[in-house]
């Protein structure tokens, strides 16, 4: 008889030490999820400040007259892309 409580015992914590795990990985998977969605939220802000930045050079490259040409203008437009890449 005490071997057979001993027994349901063990399988009492086995089941308590699985439910723990379970919960454990839930809170990793919710935790997951969140990054998820803020990196998700934070690459949709890159790819719009990216395609402002392709419009601004598009529209600097478009420009008449030797302003929108300068290499200063351009290199000015890089390094803004370059720099929204980056983030």
């Amino acid at each position: 008889m005490f071997e057979m409580e001993q027994q349901k015992h063990e399988l009492d914590q086995k089941q308590i030490d699985w439910r723990q795990e379970a919960e454990r990985l839930a809170a990793g998977q919710t935790r997951l999820e969140q990054e998820r969605d803020a990196l998700q939220q934070e690459l949709a802000k890159c790819k719009e400040e990216l395609a402002q930045a392709r419009r601004e050079l598009a529209r600097l490259r478009g420009r008449s007259g030797a302003a929108g040409r300068t290499p200063e203008a351009m290199s000015t437009m890089a390094s803004r892309l370059r720099d929204a890449l980056r983030e």
